[in-house]
């Protein structure tokens, strides 16, 4: 993971694996891909928090909670995410060790 610049409390350029993030674009760089991946904003806001806590469990009320403060979301709205997530990254061969959903968690 690159530092944050200056003002800034989120790094603007991650790296994941062997993919490439680039925050402020919202754009992952996977593998084999010619072109990056764009992710949408809220796509984007939950790799940051996940990123922000490697190793961690993050609840899908914790992910709710961060990126859908002032609203009343389903589920289904982290589920779409994760998979917009898993998609971008699918260039990766070891993309299924950078998100990990655990059951009931």
């Amino acid at each position: 993971m690159s530092a944050a610049s200056p003002g800034s409390t989120q790094p603007q350029r991650l790296r994941i694996g062997a993919c490439f993030v680039d925050v402020a674009l919202r754009e992952i760089q996977a593998g084999g891909n010619a072109r990056p991946r764009r992710l949408t904003p809220k796509a984007m806001a939950v790799l940051t928090t996940l990123a922000a806590r490697p190793g961690q469990v993050v609840s899908r009320d914790e992910l709710l909670a961060a990126v859908w403060p002032d609203s009343l979301p389903t589920n289904d709205v982290v589920t779409q995410a994760i998979t917009q997530l898993r998609k971008a990254f699918s260039a990766d061969a070891d993309r299924s060790d950078y998100i990990e959903t655990i059951a009931k968690t």
